[in-house]
């Protein structure tokens, strides 16, 4: 499955959103939402802003993490 970085790049782009425009949503720098794209993402209230911006529930984006790890 995919991992939460892949899934939230996924999600952006379906709005049609670039980086920085899903990074003032949430108060972070086009580099930081690069970053947590790549899966480098370092805080779950990170994840929390972010999928309270896409309107998802985060378990969305979590459960593709999870998947990952039981393949």
């Amino acid at each position: 499955m995919k991992m939460i970085g892949t899934r939230i790049r996924e999600l952006r782009r379906k709005r049609g959103w670039s980086q920085e425009k899903l990074g003032e949503l949430v108060g972070f720098s086009q580099s930081k939402i690069s970053k947590i794209e790549g899966s480098n993402w370092d805080s779950l209230s990170d994840l929390k802003l972010i999928a309270q911006a896409l309107e998802e529930p985060i378990e969305k984006l979590i459960s593709a993490c999870s998947d990952e790890h039981e393949e």
